[in-house]
Order: structure tokens, then sequence, then C-alpha cells
């Protein structure tokens, strides 16, 4: 039950060719990814996923992604703030986000019906001295 936070892993969607992706658990337990997010609509972007994977990169992973990480939502923002630092997407959305997580192999939680947004298992102290570097540049 994706629900409780069960971690998945992305394969492609087998009946589309727009850039969505579904996140599967065992047999029989899947979500979709767009660019809203775990539902929704929208063709995700690679350009969009290459920042949101490369930001990602900078955080330490942890064991497991809880309700008290960083939610997708408020990593897409940073994300978007360090690619514009960085000459890459200004713009990365809340999928892409998660599609970069879950090909990097990061812990991730969904949130649970309704919800577009996950929680990522990356450290709160990285995304905390990223953020203070960003600060002092003037991002």
């Amino acid at each position: 039950m994706p629900s409780q936070g069960l971690l998945l892993r992305a394969v492609p969607h087998p009946k589309e060719r727009t850039g969505r992706f579904r996140l599967v658990s065992g047999m029989s337990d899947h979500l979709l990814i767009t660019a809203d997010g775990i539902g929704g609509t929208g063709a995700l972007d690679a350009g969009q996923i290459a920042t949101a994977a490369a930001f990602l990169q900078l955080l330490t992973p942890t064991r497991t992604a809880t309700f008290r990480s960083p939610s997708s939502y408020g990593l897409k923002h940073d994300a978007e703030r360090w690619g514009r630092v960085n000459g890459m997407e200004p713009y990365v959305s809340n999928g892409a986000l998660i599609a970069a997580a879950v090909a990097l192999g990061l812990p991730v939680r969904h949130f649970g019906r309704g919800s577009f947004n996950v929680t990522v298992g990356v450290s709160v102290r990285d995304l905390r001295r990223v953020r203070e570097a960003m600060d002092d540049a003037g991002a």
C-alpha cells in the first residue's frame, strides 16, 4: 500500500509515450509519475529531471524516507533555485524531482491518496548547508 510509504522504483508506463512513469513495488502496487507528481497530468521533461538529479546528488541519502523528511514539493523549489545559479533548468516540476529521486535510488514515501507529493530520504543537515551556500551566493 503506497500510502504506508513503500519504497518504490520507476519503470516506463507501458501504454504511454509522453514521459509518464509509474512507480511499482511488488506485483500489484503502482503509482504514476507525471509533471504534477504522483498522479495528475503532464509529461516529464528530461532537462528538469537532470537538474533535479544534479541537485539531489549534493545531499546525503538517508536509510528511509519518513514524514519528517523533506517533501518533493519543497525540494523542487530548492532545485529550481540551484538550477538558476548553476546554469541548469530554472523550473523543475514536482514530478521531475520525484523521478530524479527514484532514478538515484533515494527512498521516497508517498503522502497518501489524493496527494501529488512524496517525502524524499535525504539529509536535512545537507539541505540546510546547500540552502545557506545559495543564500551566501545571493541566489
